[in-house]
């Protein structure tokens, strides 16, 4: 914890603390922020300046303690953690593309074991689409602020043929979904 200068209103009797700031930036921290009694709104904003997170370098992880950057509250290890207890285990069989723990995208989870991943997230496929709703807008954007659908001719048709191609599409991207994971057997033997 560092020191702080305590802000006094000038002509105070009482001396009450007003304002905490951190003594070596200036951040200014106010007790009026905070939605609590008084003692604990002071005490709040005192905390603050003496933990002034302009002046910080990292944070300290929430769950282990270990140097994290700051601007995370848990450390990558702890936060995989987490993510890996809320997700739902899967055979690894039913998966044709996956994603190892780094985000590195495989074409097969045997793929994945053979690279060292212990686990893998499922994926999710989104095609390629056009967007019909934002093609029209974007159109009508570029004209007076009275244009609208109706004064578009053969729109019908036009979004007939966009319905057409987005269900032809059959490439387009996969996603992590963290929400699945497989379990792989390791060159060990381990699952």
């Amino acid at each position: 914890m560092s020191e702080i200068m305590i802000l006094i209103a000038k002509g105070d009797a009482s001396e009450k603390p007003r304002l905490y700031a951190c003594a070596k930036c200036g951040t200014v921290h106010s007790p009026k922020i905070y939605a609590c009694r008084e003692e604990e709104a002071h005490e709040a904003a005192r905390r603050a300046a003496e933990e002034c997170y302009n002046c910080r370098t990292h944070n300290n992880c929430q769950e282990c303690g270990k140097e994290t950057p700051k601007g995370w509250l848990k450390c990558s290890e702890c936060r995989e953690a987490s993510k890996l207890a809320k997700a739902t285990v899967i055979e690894a069989a039913s998966l044709d593309y996956c994603f190892g723990a780094g985000g590195e995208f495989y074409h097969s989870t045997d793929e994945a074991a053979e690279a060292g991943e212990p686990y893998v997230y499922a994926s999710t496929f989104t095609p390629f689409r056009i967007d019909f709703d934002n093609i029209v807008e974007n159109i009508l954007d570029d004209h007076h602020e009275d244009a609208s659908q109706h004064d578009l001719v053969s729109l019908n048709e036009f979004e007939a043929a966009v319905a057409k191609f987005n269900a032809a599409q059959t490439s387009g991207s996969y996603f992590e979904d963290c929400s699945r994971v497989a379990h792989l057997v390791t060159e060990g033997g381990e699952a």
